[in-house]
Parts: C-alpha cells; sequence; structure tokens
C-alpha cells in the first residue's frame, strides 16, 4: 500500500459573514452571490473566526454553476435535488446526484461546478463548529480515544440520502419562517440524523479484518474512493490499474480489498452499473445500438446476450414491457 495521503486544510483566509433573511450572498464571490441563505454562513474571503456563527442552509437554483475557487466550509451536507453536480474536495472528485449527498470536514477546502439544461435545486447545510461533538454523549466521546473505536472525524464521500433526512432538508430549503430558534432546532435534528448515520459507519469501518483501527479508516476511505469513481467513470474505458491508483492501492491489494468488503470485483461492479443503467435507458425509448454507446459497451451483439443473462429478457422485449 502507498504512503497516505492526507488533504490539506485550507489555510488561505476566509470571510465568514452574517446575511438578512433570503438575500443574495456576497457578491464579490461568484459563487456565492447565485445564493440565498437560511442562518448564518459565509464566504471565503476575509476572516478566518468560523466559531462565532450558527448553522444555516445555503441555497442555489441554477442551470450554471462556474467552476468556483476554493472555499473553506464548516461541517456540511451537501445535495442536489437535481442533480448531478461535480466537487472537488482535497484533491478528490465527488459527484453529487438526487438520492445521495456529499459530507464535508469542518476545515476542509472544496470547489464545485454545474452545467444543466433545468433549474438544479442545490443546497449546503452547515452546522456551528463544535456542533457535532457537543451532540455526542461524553461516554461515546471517550470510545473514540480508544485503540478498538474509530476517530470522530467524519469519512468524505457520498452517502445514500434517507427519505426522512431528504424531508427535513427539503422542508428547511423551502422555510419561510423567519423565527432562528425553529431554523437551529431543525438544523440540529438535521444533524442528529447524520449522526446517527455515522454510527453505521463506523460499524462498517471496525468490520474491516485489520489490527489498527486507523489501518481500517484507511482502508474504508481508499476502497470507496475507488467505488465512487467507478460510479461516475462506468461508462469510459477504465482499467483496475485506473481505479486502483485513483485508491493510492497496488493493483494486487486493491483487488483482494476491494472483493473482501464489497464481496464483488471491480469488473462486475462496472458490468453491473452498466446493465441497471442500459435498462433506464432502454425505458426512456431509446436504441438498442444508442444505449451501448452510452453506456461504453463496444459490441451490442455480445451486450443482447449478457442482458438476457441477467434479467431472463432480452433489451426489445424489456423495452416493450415497459411501454404497457
Amino acid at each position: 500500500m502507498t504512503a497516505n495521503i492526507i488533504h490539506p486544510r485550507a489555510v488561505t483566509i476566509a470571510l465568514y459573514c452574517r446575511f438578512t433573511e433570503l438575500t443574495p450572498m456576497a457578491e464579490t464571490c461568484s459563487y456565492c452571490s447565485q445564493a440565498k441563505k437560511r442562518g448564518e454562513l459565509f464566504c471565503s474571503r476575509h476572516d478566518t473566526d468560523m466559531t462565532k456563527y450558527k448553522s444555516g442552509v445555503f441555497i442555489i437554483e441554477s442551470k450554471d454553476i462556474q467552476e468556483c475557487d476554493n472555499h473553506i466550509t464548516r461541517l456540511a451536507l451537501n445535495v442536489n435535488f437535481s442533480g448531478p453536480q461535480t466537487y472537488w474536495v482535497g484533491d478528490r472528485e465527488f459527484v453529487v446526484k438526487p438520492g445521495n449527498f456529499l459530507l464535508i470536514n469542518e476545515g476542509q477546502y472544496f470547489r464545485t461546478k454545474l452545467k444543466s439544461d433545468q433549474p438544479n435545486l442545490t443546497a449546503t447545510f452547515a452546522f456551528e463548529v463544535g456542533l457535532a461533538a457537543k451532540m455526542m454523549n461524553s461516554a461515546d466521546a471517550l470510545s473514540y480515544n480508544s485503540e478498538n473505536e474509530v476517530p470522530p472525524d467524519f469519512i468524505e464521500r457520498t452517502y445514500p440520502l434517507p427519505p426522512k433526512m431528504e424531508q427535513l432538508m427539503k422542508g428547511l430549503v423551502a422555510q419561510q419562517d423567519s423565527n432562528s430558534t425553529f431554523l437551529d432546532s431543525q438544523l440540529n435534528t438535521l444533524l442528529s440524523m447524520w449522526l446517527e448515520m455515522n454510527e453505521t459507519t463506523r460499524q462498517e469501518i471496525l468490520s474491516i479484518d485489520k489490527v489498527k483501527v486507523a489501518t481500517r479508516k484507511e482502508i474504508y476511505k481508499r476502497l470507496h474512493w475507488a467505488k465512487e469513481y467507478i460510479q461516475n467513470h462506468f461508462h469510459e474505458d477504465i482499467t483496475v490499474e485506473q481505479v486502483a491508483n485513483h485508491a493510492c492501492l497496488s493493483p494486487f491489494h486493491f483487488k483482494h480489498l476491494y472483493k473482501s468488503y464489497f464481496k464483488t470485483t471491480p469488473y462486475q461492479e462496472v458490468i453491473q452499473l452498466r446493465l441497471n443503467e442500459a435498462r433506464t435507458l432502454l425505458s426512456k425509448e431509446m436504441r438498442v445500438t444508442d444505449v451501448c454507446r452510452s453506456i461504453g459497451w463496444k459490441d451490442s451483439s455480445s451486450f443482447i446476450r449478457l442482458f438476457k443473462k441477467t434479467f431472463n429478457t432480452t433489451p426489445l422485449t424489456f423495452q416493450l414491457q415497459q411501454r404497457d
């Protein structure tokens, strides 16, 4: 395994501003100038003290978000209800789509961009510094310092968005009440939901068969880097070596660890993603040859054979069934 990759924490100067309810944010920043907000938010320009600001919601509805400069963030959950939207966190690329959300840790820097034919509703839920730690009870906080537990910093990756969390997020975006106490209460509830989800992540990390917890956590991170890379590039002609390199692992260790943890090989993951995407495209009346091209499949005959073997029906029959 190669040396650990440490995300550099941003050292640029940051501007943290208080804003009037639903007014445009700092016009000096092309990214933030598009946004509306609820609560207290910031734009990374002048002030380094983020500790004096309460939680808030950052909202943009747009077809086009030009790639912004690096911004520093507090602990934040990022969603796009229309999607997809690309983020770069440290030196990693993530794609936020409907049905998932991206967690970014406090003090991390990010960039983002969006290009779509239709307006996208995107939101960032940023939390008061130290709030997550306050909401963990003291017993749990102490256990994080043990060699048998996972450290308290969270894994930066996209996570499935549970329906209850999505409903709360949409309610916060649509909320018209300027009552800050109610807003804080709702944001605290959202953070509590995340902390409950993170307990599942902790157990997943601990299930990895390694002696040191730090090693388990590093493997978990790298495997999810690889999985997200596959999910975002499965329609391309990617190789195991490329994905292993993205995960900062040797191909040999990568294939072994991936199969051990996800119970499937990287190749099988690509094939399943392509077949699932093919069903989606076929249901939209796309021709089989065009479907093959879209999912990166070079030979339509082999695609038809595999589709029938996997789903017990041909692509054309499947397409006809969707019309009924």
